[in-house]
């Protein structure tokens, strides 16, 4: 295939993505202008409340630097320093949050070169993380809702029934589809490529579950990283008036955690704020108090991530990546799997 024939399903994606995100935005800009009183409720944000936010989001994004290095040290049985590393992860974000996957290279060039982390493992660090952050989502969300609202429904289902649904299919998802493609042969790099990741993971996933220091360091950042964030989720509504109790604000950081899972526009604008919207209608909330808490969360983790970005150097970065194409977005597998080379 061409170098030109490569790039137009790419270029196709890129317009389906940004469309979809226009899309759902022009219906979230409909919506307040139909019910515009909604919007006064950002009046009762005070000073106080965005600084707790403001700190909680630091606080969120040093736990996930942490939790990547206790992952990326597993994998490759590297000591990595802890001020470079911290420096290296933040620069990362900033570059996903202006120029796509752009972060995600940057990381997976950085830890080869720098740190002698092969991107297989790279590679195989983040589909465990993901994994494991969505199985620990899920079974926690589920307990909280099982203790303390046991009767929540959500589109006239057991909300904790739906979550341990999940968390099954989820659970056994990487070993379901290894075992199934295991003795097939692609003709395509792209399917290859997806099968050796997930076989990468699934084994990464059964070696690891015999390293119970490795797995109470993640479990216990995690629970810092849940902790951390359901509180800003519940401050958030609380700042805009609303009382939101326990079992509501981890049902809103489980769909959270999901969605960022799988990421469809860029930095799942509009999908978030259309999600928590829904769930919040759900919940008897409100859709526009949902969504105004999802643009709240959105707006002051642009803001952490551009200044801390920008204080380490991000901004060179960021202006090279427009002058050449080292940094642009791998959509298609097979520029991924010549990077794992």
């Amino acid at each position: 295939m061409t170098e030109q024939g490569q790039k137009i399903p790419s270029i196709y994606g890129t317009l389906l993505r940004r469309l979809i995100a226009a899309l759902l935005l022009s219906y979230v800009v409909w919506y307040f202008i139909q019910n515009r009183q909604q919007i006064e409720s950002l009046k009762r944000l005070s000073l106080p409340v965005l600084g707790a936010l403001t700190l909680l989001t630091v606080l969120g994004l040093v736990i996930h630097a942490v939790r990547f290095r206790i992952v990326v040290q597993k994998k490759s049985d590297l000591a990595l320093p802890w001020g470079p590393w911290i420096q290296f992860f933040v620069v990362s974000r900033f570059l996903s949050l202006y120029a796509g996957q752009a972060g995600n290279l940057y990381r997976a060039i950085k830890l080869k070169y720098d740190y002698r982390v092969s991107l297989t493992r790279y590679i195989s660090s983040t589909l465990f993380l993901a994994w494991f952050d969505a199985c620990f989502a899920l079974l926690a969300g589920s307990l909280i809702i099982r203790i303390f609202a046991g009767q929540m429904q959500i589109f006239g289902l057991h909300a904790t029934g739906v979550l341990i649904l999940l968390l099954g299919l989820f659970f056994i998802a990487p070993f379901i589809f290894r075992w199934i493609t295991s003795g097939l042969r692609f003709r395509r790099r792209f399917f290859n490529w997806i099968h050796q990741r997930l076989s990468d993971m699934s084994l990464s996933i059964v070696h690891s579950m015999g390293d119970l220091a490795f797995l109470f360091k993640l479990t216990a950042s995690g629970c810092l990283s849940h902790i951390s964030s359901i509180l800003a989720i519940y401050m958030a509504f609380r700042g805009l008036g609303i009382p939101l109790d326990l079992p509501s604000a981890a049902l809103f950081f489980t769909v959270l955690t999901l969605l960022n899972q799988i990421v469809i526009t860029p930095g799942n604008l509009g999908i978030k704020e259309v999600a928590y919207g829904i769930l919040a209608q759900q919940l008897q909330i409100g859709m526009a108090q949902g969504i105004l808490v999802s643009l709240i969360l959105r707006v002051l983790t642009l803001v952490v991530t551009t200044a801390l970005g920008l204080a380490f150097g991000g901004r060179g970065l960021l202006s090279r990546s427009e002058q050449n194409r080292a940094f642009q977005p791998a959509d298609s597998a097979e520029a991924a799997a010549d990077l794992s080379k």
